[in-house]
């Protein structure tokens, strides 16, 4: 395995813990993190000591979503907007080809990509009473890292418009109940 800043991995017999390692930022999203990521991700699928893929976080989150501490140029590209592809998009469609097994162990918090980039994994497992949600329109951005694809598949359309429309926090246990879990 290749040495990473933002994310750390061990191989145990046969089982691969990767670990976001920003625990004093909550694990929030860089784009040094998403180039991360897509390396680990890239090549996984050719280790044949790796049989499955955790994902966790270090500290006392998962991921606190994308690291906003540029203001709006968090999110400025050079791309014109028919090439652009959203970093966490990026990262949740190459989870998507892993065909090993991927569990999302949500340890802490897990809000915006922190949540979304769990979608396209084959589990996700999440601690009681952890704060999770998809609250793109609390910050007047739209849905990311193909979660307008993938989380109506996983709770259905009505859950999926309800939890990204409003933008509030999602219970544990209504989370566990419409499936996401």
């Amino acid at each position: 395995m290749r040495l990473y800043e933002t994310i750390k991995t061990e191989l145990s017999g046969g089982i691969l813990t990767l670990t976001l390692n920003r625990p004093d930022k909550m694990n929030a999203y860089t784009e040094q993190m998403n180039g991360e990521l897509l390396d680990f991700y890239r090549t996984v699928d050719a280790d044949d000591d790796i049989r499955v893929v955790v994902v966790t976080g270090a500290g006392r989150a998962f991921c606190a979503g994308m690291d906003l501490s540029e203001g709006g140029a968090t999110f400025a590209s050079e791309q014109s907007a028919e090439e652009y592809r959203d970093l966490g998009g990026q990262v949740s469609n190459q989870i998507y080809e892993v065909k090993k097994p991927i569990i999302a162990a949500i340890n802490g918090p897990a809000v915006g990509i922190g949540m979304t980039m769990t979608l396209p994994m084959d589990i996700r497992i999440v601690k009681t009473g952890v704060k999770i949600g998809f609250v793109f329109g609390r910050r007047g951005i739209g849905p990311e890292a193909s979660s307008g694809w993938f989380l109506p598949r996983i709770v259905g359309i009505g859950k999926a418009l309800e939890w990204t429309l409003t933008g509030r926090y999602i219970p544990t246990s209504e989370a566990v109940a419409a499936g996401l879990m």
